[in-house]
């Protein structure tokens, strides 16, 4: 029934909208709305039938209202999907309003306005801050886009350290620390911490395989011995102090990067967020790396002692 969209209904003087339930009369072919069929229990041209009038679909010219609505249905046809985060986004929005991620761009239709809602679930996304806020002056904005991940957590953190409050723990730069690190990219820190993993496999390693087939080695055993005891002890002091300061280094190393993105794009806006998700996020690959290399250094150092 598209077809009669914008032509007026000869009962009520409404115009036919798409999602009206439109009823046509099998001899005039006049349309009426199905309720207003109903209300009259008859044809409106009843008078007409019986001699060689038809109705006549008449054009329609588009006014100001209809303009006005055909963006906003367009919109909520075409919403574009933020890769980074999933929230929907204008369909000619450049960078997802939630995270700051690039958007893809669909051709050929308007942005529209942001709603009130819109903007309330954006701010919650960003830990209550707004995107045009400035933290150490780089935009609320950009630091989301960097982040990429868990922005309600990081960004008030990074709000408050700007203003000299350092007390955060992270539980997980805590009890994984080489995991955390690699996560979010930080890979000397996670390269630091994955060795201090590394000496602790060893040692054992070493003391495991000493209850299976007897090392003769004995200083090999004492250094495996003790070095495991100090190990735990260092792992510990060390896993502790990188809970209390691990959101700090992050906010620190994520300013200096952004900084460095910067300088590198210019005045190229798109090759800057390029650089911040690239730079930035989070990386699953480099954690199953350092965990498969773990692995593998204990499999193949416990193969070759047991030779």
């Amino acid at each position: 029934m598209g077809k009669f969209v914008g032509q007026v209904c000869p009962v009520c003087q409404q115009k036919f909208k798409d999602q009206d339930d439109i009823v046509v009369c099998p001899e005039c072919g006049t349309p009426h709305h199905r309720s207003c069929y109903q209300e009259i229990e008859h044809c409106a041209n009843q008078s007409k039938h019986g001699t060689e009038w038809e109705y006549e679909t008449k054009p329609v010219t588009p006014n100001r209202e209809s303009q006005q609505e055909q963006p906003q249905q367009s919109g909520q046809k075409h919403n574009i999907v933020c890769s980074q985060c999933g929230a929907n986004n204008p369909p000619n929005g450049l960078f997802c309003l939630f995270c700051g991620a690039p958007l893809q761009q669909k051709d050929g239709v308007q942005t529209p306005q942001n709603t009130v809602p819109q903007q309330l679930l954006m701010e919650m996304s960003l830990g209550g801050l707004h995107p045009e806020d400035s933290i150490d002056g780089i935009s609320v904005k950009d630091f989301a886009a960097f982040i990429g991940s868990n922005t309600a957590y990081y960004l008030p953190k990074f709000k408050r350290f700007s203003e000299k409050k350092f007390l955060s723990f992270n539980f997980s730069a805590a009890i994984i620390s080489p995991v955390y690190y690699l996560f979010r990219k930080m890979i000397p820190l996670g390269i630091l911490f994955l060795i201090i993993n590394l000496l602790a496999t060893f040692c054992y390693t070493i003391v495991q395989v000493n209850t299976i087939v007897p090392i003769q080695n004995s200083l090999l055993l004492n250094i495996a011995y003790y070095g495991m005891q100090a190990i735990g002890i260092f792992s510990t002091i060390f896993g502790l102090l990188s809970g209390l300061f691990a959101n700090w280094i992050y906010y620190k190393w994520s300013v200096r990067t952004i900084k460095k993105c910067k300088a590198k794009a210019g005045e190229d806006l798109a090759k800057y967020q390029e650089l911040l998700v690239k730079k930035g996020s989070v990386s699953p690959l480099f954690v199953g790396i350092g965990l498969i290399f773990i692995f593998l250094f204990s499999i193949i150092f416990s193969l070759v002692l047991s030779i």
